[in-house]
C-alpha cells in the first residue's frame, strides 16, 4: 500500500480486517489511515494470529480471493491499484 487514493482528514472510520499483516510495511500503512481519518476518529485494525487454534487463518487462506472477487462483481466494486 503506498497511498491512500482519498485527501486528508475524510473518514470518521478505517476499517481494516485481516490486511495489515499481509503489507511490507505496516507503519507507513497505520501513517496512512491517521492521514485520511478527521481528528479524534477511530482506526478499527483487525488480524488474527497465524497460529490461532480457531482454524481462521487456514480458512482465509483459502476462501478470501475467491470471496473477494465475487463480492466485488455483485455489489459493482471496481479494483483499486497501488501500483
Amino acid at each position: 500500500m503506498e497511498h491512500l487514493p482519498f485527501e486528508d482528514q475524510t473518514f470518521d472510520y478505517v476499517i481494516s480486517v485481516e490486511v495489515i499483516r499481509y503489507l511490507a510495511d505496516t507503519r507507513h500503512a497505520i501513517r496512512e489511515f491517521q492521514r485520511v481519518l478527521r481528528p479524534g476518529c477511530l482506526a478499527l485494525v483487525m488480524a488474527i494470529p497465524p497460529l490461532s487454534l480457531t482454524g481462521y487463518p487456514l480458512l482465509n487462506r483459502l476462501t478470501s480471493r475467491f470471496q473477494v472477487r465475487r463480492f466485488s462483481k455483485s455489489a459493482s466494486f471496481s479494483t483499486l491499484s497501488g501500483s
